[in-house]
Formats: structure tokens, sequence, C-alpha cells
């Protein structure tokens, strides 16, 4: 599986209305690799996550846990939903991928999804939104408040 395809599950997820409006978003990425960048791991996955929704991210908390090998943020939006991202690193030996899609009318869940292709993580060319307020609020050990990010 690649961020694409991720993005595309998503996007029919919400497109066919079946779960009805989108509330909740949690996904768990594990990575193989043990030096790869946990900011631009989450940053990408953040870029596939918030679409799902249609309004703007208000505020993100991100923590990293002691040994640094794992980084979770939680994104409050202006409808009152909330996106859950957590990337580890180093553990296994295949990436993986859970997500659980939460809307008001039904859930998508996507488990177990080995084979993760890690080189799919790569940030697009040009600007990305979400690695300066992930790099703020680990710093500020704080909540931070978003500009028009959505």
């Amino acid at each position: 599986m690649t961020l694409n395809e991720l993005n595309n599950t998503l996007s029919e997820a919400v497109s066919s209305r079946k779960i009805g409006t989108p509330v909740s978003l949690r996904i768990h990425l594990q990575l193989s690799e043990s030096q790869v960048d946990l900011v631009d791991a989450l940053a990408a996955v953040m870029q596939v996550a918030l679409p799902v929704f249609q309004t703007n991210a208000r505020k993100l908390m991100a923590c990293r846990d002691s040994g640094e090998d794992q980084l979770t943020t939680l994104v409050s939006l202006a409808g009152g939903q909330t996106v859950l991202v957590t990337v580890g690193r180093g553990t296994i030996d295949n990436g993986c991928l859970h997500l659980l899609l939460i809307g008001n009318h039904g859930t998508v869940r996507l488990e177990g999804a080995e084979q993760f292709e890690e080189e799919s993580l790569e940030l697009p060319d040009g600007p990305n939104l979400w690695k300066s307020p992930i790099e703020e609020s680990l710093r500020r050990q704080t909540a931070v408040e978003l500009p028009e990010i959505g």
C-alpha cells in the first residue's frame, strides 16, 4: 500500500456516503526503517488524512515517546472532528498501516496492511503545511493554533 492508495481508499469511503459524515480518523503507521525522520513521515500522512474532512484544522498537539521512536499528533478541526495519527519506526520487519475512519453512520477499517511501501512517504514537491506546526508543538510541548490549514 502507498499513500496514494490510502488517499484513494479514504476518498472512496467518503464519496460513497456509506459512513455518513466523517467524524474521526485514526491512523497508526509503523515503519521498519529506524532512521526515518518521524516529522517528515507524519507530515506526509497528514497531507492524506486531512482532506477527508470538509473543514479547517484549528489545533494541533504533537508528542514523542521517550525513546523518540514514535510521534503522535492530535488535530482538532473547526467542526469538532478529530484526527489522531501515530508514526513509529524501527520495531518491525515490514511497514504496516492501520486506519479507522468513523462517520456518523458507520466506519471504515483498514487493518493489517502489511507491506506498506515506505518509499511512498516522500514529501511531495512544494510546501508541506504540516511540518512547521508539528515541529512547533514538539518544541513548545503544547498544542498550537493553526492558520487556515485544512
